[in-house]
């Protein structure tokens, strides 16, 4: 089956490639809550992709928010949405296809990452501040939504290791089950048994 070109997927997929892209390199929530609903009433939009730096000792979490419309990019900067995300990240990107958005349109907090034929690339570096916003209902959120999401993270992870062949991913696992039995079976042979 042809897959379709990035520019024709949906959001979820564009979200799905940028945190495949950081997988491996830095721990990935994508769409986590990082609020709770019933303690704060949900004031901190959901991050279409968190990562964190593999580290004890440094708290750099970066925000990255996918834009797959001029309109959504153009409304989000006018209403200042995106700025809800900034006490809680060490970097805030725009995340978008490539010719969305311009450099110098950007607001001056705020990076690009943008996605290209051989990946994403930063475009614009941001702002860095300090993540001070964090606390235990913060981190607890973003905790519980990492786990309610492991599945997708599985999915990911697979998508990552197997590539193309992900569709064969369970003919090869059972290949690889009847290969173990036919050795065990010749090995009990050999013993005499």
């Amino acid at each position: 089956m042809r897959r379709r070109p990035l520019g024709e997927t949906p959001h979820g997929a564009v979200v799905e490639d940028l945190a495949k892209f950081f997988y491996g390199m830095r721990i990935v929530f994508a769409e986590p809550r990082i609020d709770s609903i019933w303690l704060s009433g949900g004031r901190i939009p959901i991050p279409d992709v968190l990562t964190l730096e593999r580290s004890y000792t440094r708290f750099n979490p970066a925000i990255y928010d996918v834009k797959v419309s001029r309109n959504d990019y153009l409304k989000d900067v006018s209403t200042n949405k995106w700025k809800k995300y900034l006490p809680f990240c060490a970097r805030f990107y725009f995340a978008c296809l490539p010719g969305l958005v311009s450099k110098k349109e950007l607001p001056d907090e705020a990076g690009l990452i943008v996605r290209g034929d051989n990946g994403w690339s930063v475009a614009k570096a941001p702002r860095v501040r300090v993540a001070d916003a964090w606390d235990q209902i913060n981190i607890q959120a973003l905790l519980m939504s990492g786990c309610f999401t492991s599945e997708r993270v599985r999915r990911l992870r697979h998508q990552v290791y197997f590539g193309e062949n992900i569709a064969i991913e369970d003919q090869v696992h059972d290949i690889g089950e009847k290969l173990a039995a036919e050795i065990a079976r010749l090995r009990r042979l050999e013993r005499g048994a």
